[in-house]
């Protein structure tokens, strides 16, 4: 005789698994061509579930590997023809619309993939929160050539590297004249490598650093500090061991997080540190910096340099 009890328990087993670990993603796609990629892992992932009905205003789309090099999509076509069988979220893709749109995706988030690049050139997604370029190639910098990346008006976070369009990394180059100073999920890249190596997600996503809430006496704000010692600086803070330098200051990087919500900005973990007193013209209020974020970088906050006066340290957030 079946247990009822046995049978009640696989079935809330299943609906977890397939309900609670799903995940939905907005693309934005605009007229003309985009970069994107997706990183979730999609049971359906045939083009045309995957993209649903937005098929109707995909006119084309591309993806390259350097075993097999150019593949196409195009809707017209039968599946007998079109080479692209399957999205998965360890390649880029080129897409042309016909119109603007939003395609929803679900499926299961991506949170650990290798990825084997060949020397030459390779057409990658990116999995992860929203890095700085450096940050993410920093595994195999000896082996890369050059990142390439693509953003529109709709998905423009690096700002400050000019207006949206092609976007360049290069580690030979200073950082002053690099323009694709982030690598941002939902984008796609390419990626020219020297030789052979291996991009490892997870490694750069187990080293995401610790994150700490902080408040100007208005609003509140979490910062993800990635340095061992600056994260003990932060714990000193919160423990009353170092009373001195105990306000917030860093660069401001003009892209939401998923860690920092409902703010539009953070600030970049690598420039985080902590201050007494600052002389800089860098003192805004959280909601003000909000508020006025298009403008941050020239007259307000150069260098986008902020050192809110009034900052403190609220506690360590358990993640």
């Amino acid at each position: 005789m079946i247990n009822k009890k046995f049978i009640y328990i696989l079935f809330i087993s299943l609906f977890l698994m397939n309900n609670v670990l799903a995940e939905e993603i907005d693309l934005d796609l605009i007229k003309g061509w985009n970069l994107v990629s997706v990183p979730l892992e999609i049971e359906d992932n045939h083009p045309r579930e995957g993209f649903g009905d937005t098929m109707d205003d995909i006119i084309r789309i591309y993806t390259f590997n350097p075993r097999e090099g150019a593949l196409i999509f195009i809707p017209e076509l039968p599946d007998t023809v079109n080479t692209i069988r399957e999205i998965d979220p360890s390649h880029g893709y080129w897409i042309r619309m016909k119109n603007d749109r939003t395609v929803t995706i679900e499926g299961r988030a991506v949170e650990s993939i290798q990825i084997g690049l060949r020397r030459g050139f390779n057409l990658i997604g990116y999995i992860g929160e929203t890095r700085n370029t450096e940050e993410v190639f920093g595994q195999i910098d000896n082996k890369l050539e050059k990142v390439v990346g693509f953003e529109t008006r709709t998905n423009n976070p690096n700002k400050g590297g000019g207006v949206a369009g092609g976007k360049l990394y290069m580690p030979s180059l200073p950082s002053q004249v690099q323009s694709l100073k982030l690598m941002v999920p939902k984008l796609g890249y390419w990626v020219v490598m020297k030789d052979d190596a291996v991009l490892n997600y997870q490694e750069l996503n187990s080293s995401q650093g610790a994150l700490f809430r902080m408040t100007d006496g208005s609003d509140i704000f979490v910062i993800n500090i990635t340095d061992s010692e600056k994260i003990q600086e932060a714990r000193d803070i919160l423990s009353g061991r170092q009373t001195d330098a105990t306000h917030v200051m860093g660069i401001i990087a003009k892209n939401p997080v998923d860690y920092n919500p409902p703010w539009s900005y953070h600030l970049e973990p690598e420039t985080i540190s902590f201050f007494e007193y600052a002389v800089e013209v860098c003192d805004a209020s959280i909601q003000y910096v909000e508020d006025n974020l298009e403008e941050v970088g020239g007259a307000l906050l150069p260098g986008n340099r902020w050192c809110p006066w009034g900052s403190r340290l609220i506690e360590e957030v358990n993640v």
